[in-house]
């Protein structure tokens, strides 16, 4: 069963090369909560000088986990 994945910007455009860095990194957290993740919910967005990654997953048993990252670029942010 695969993660529903939620992806939304604010102050910033979805672009296919940030999709694509968000389905990349979300495959290390899918392999790590096996079956147990039901959905994801990222926000990504643009301060001053920053980006932002917040990142909620909704796993089994009403367990939620939430993270955010903050960075000069999406790369390190989304790690």
């Amino acid at each position: 069963m695969a993660m529903r994945v939620e992806l939304t910007g604010h102050q910033v455009e979805i672009s296919p090369g940030l999709r694509n860095l968000v389905d990349r990194k979300l495959t290390k957290v899918t392999r790590v909560l096996n079956d147990a993740g039901m959905s994801v919910a990222v926000v990504v967005k643009k301060e001053r000088v920053r980006n932002v990654v917040e990142l909620t997953v909704h796993a089994r048993g009403e367990r939620f986990l939430h993270a955010v990252g903050k960075a000069d670029t999406w790369q390190t942010a989304m790690t």
